[in-house]
């Protein structure tokens, strides 16, 4: 298929998943019949279309939308059925038994679990739910596990900015339908060792000897860098949030490309079948023990796609691997469209990096080359300029010194990953370690301080009045169409 086709095809599904998510937010009912009659009246409508004018794009972009539309609706109807059952729950002291189905996320003071239940109340009822409970308690992946405590539907509630954040969609598109604050655990018992459960005791064994070698809070900033765990403490993180730097610790596209570049180097000299499996199973391992987060899948499934072009001898297109990665998360899962902030920032940042980073780039000609300061810079602003107009509309805080911080910080985030990767596995041959442990906390302590340095300045960010909806499609309105005229200006040249 030809990358505009693909492009094209990938825009109608994502229409239909957003007129169905939008159908279902104002109406609030399942909407089956008035879909599906809708869908098949608008394929065959597309259909003729596609007989008169012999285009086959119609034809795709019919099927498409049609395909948006249904999976959407289908996600919903599961969801509402679920609803229904647990109605006569919520709100009321019940008792869950179920296993947990992800790794425990561990907070400064709290953790949450995924909790898959078996029963409710004795009452044979699958679903997801969140519970709240203590730090210090001790649970795994695929444990089996017990609580009694009140059961509630999640809400949406007002940030400090004056948006409304809604958490039932966030925890809707992750699965999760209920959630349960500090129950009482009933009964705990450790679960059955699978691969996931055993990867993720690698990665606890991993974070263990961070924390044995480096002083907080440099060692939780390595964490992040290395596996997005949030391990730095609430305040400064915090100040990573005020002066634009939180996405060094929320993983992104940066680190899979550090984890498929670091295997294709070790297999360089290897036949071009074992670089493929080789690239392709470290990435699946990373993604399962990171946590299967968007931007990690994402950049998953376009490093996989460019390992596969280069076994085939093939050219890698970065246009036909992001329609096609957002194709795949959208096919799995069709609430990431419009639920998930981090799905929608990673893609606008990464169509900002690689489409209109060639374009500003004379721009910051005057900055040296030296230590990749003009790379970081031309990445910064690009990347900034696409995700601002959403961040500006869903979140509302805007940093003033993101310019000046990451200019600081960014040359030192890939020295400290690669130092810190070997101080972690060097901790294991004692003293020694304390090499590569020197110049790791160096960095990480200059990425520290300046944060706290820069976050501490009333104007570091500012919050920004509540923009309308109209207001940031007008905005991206502009943005595509300042892209696409560049871009054809360039072709023609």
């Amino acid at each position: 298929m030809k990358t505009v086709s693909l492009v094209y095809t990938i825009c109608a599904l994502c229409v239909g998943v957003a007129l169905s998510t939008l159908f279902e937010f104002v109406q609030n009912i399942p909407a089956t019949p008035i879909i599906g009659i809708g869908s098949v009246f608008l394929f065959f409508l597309f259909c003729f279309w596609v007989r008169t004018r012999r285009s086959s794009l119609w034809l795709l972009m019919s099927i498409a939308f049609c395909i948006g539309i249904l999976i959407t609706n289908h996600a919903f109807l599961i969801n509402g059925q679920t609803q229904q059952s647990l109605r006569p729950f919520l709100g009321e002291a019940t008792t869950i038994e179920g296993v947990i189905r992800a790794e425990p996320d561990i907070r400064e003071d709290k953790q949450f679990l995924v909790i898959k239940t078996n029963t409710i109340d004795g009452s044979l009822i699958t679903t997801n739910v969140r519970v709240t409970t203590y730090r210090h308690s001790d649970f795994e992946y695929n444990d089996s596990i017990t609580v009694s405590g009140k059961l509630k539907s999640p809400e949406s509630f007002e940030t400090e900015s004056g948006r409304t954040f809604h958490y039932d969609n966030y925890l809707l598109n992750k699965g999760i339908t209920a959630t349960m604050f500090q129950p009482t655990i009933v009964e705990h018992s450790t679960g059955k060792i699978n691969i996931i459960r055993g990867l993720l005791r690698v990665k606890k064994w991993f974070l263990e000897r961070i924390q044995r070698i480096l002083p907080a809070p440099e060692s939780g900033l390595l964490e992040g860098l290395l596996l997005g765990v949030r391990s730095i403490p609430d305040a400064l993180y915090d100040d990573f949030r005020k002066t634009g730097i939180v996405h060094i610790v929320v993983l992104s596209g940066y680190n899979v490309m550090l984890v498929a570049n670091f295997i294709a180097g070790l297999l360089k000299r290897k036949p071009r079948w074992l670089q493929f499996v080789g690239v392709l199973g470290s990435l699946l391992v990373f993604m399962i023990i990171t946590g299967m987060q968007t931007t990690v899948i994402r950049a998953t499934i376009m490093g996989g796609i460019a390992a596969t072009g280069r076994i085939m001898g093939s050219d890698y297109s970065i246009t036909k691997s992001l329609s096609l990665a957002a194709l795949v998360m959208l096919l799995i899962n069709p609430l990431t469209l419009m639920y998930d902030i981090s799905f929608q920032l990673s893609f606008l940042a990464t169509i900002g990096l690689v489409y209109l980073g060639p374009i500003i780039a004379p721009i910051f000609k005057w900055i040296p080359e030296q230590f990749e300061l003009r790379e970081n810079m031309i990445a910064t602003f690009a990347t900034s300029i696409f995700v601002m107009p959403l961040i500006a509309y869903a979140i509302g805080d805007l940093s003033v010194v993101s310019p000046i911080t990451n200019m600081i910080v960014l040359p030192f985030v890939a020295p400290a990953m690669a130092l810190g990767f070997v101080t972690a596995l060097s901790s294991i041959l004692g003293p020694i370690a304390w090499v590569p442990a020197i110049p790791t906390y160096i960095c990480l302590w200059i990425i520290v301080h300046t944060a706290l340095l820069l976050g501490s300045m009333e104007w570091a960010s500012v919050v920004l009045p509540v923009i309308p909806v109209w207001g940031l499609i007008g905005m991206y309105g502009v943005l595509f169409i300042i892209l696409f005229e560049r871009s054809g200006k360039t072709h023609e040249r």
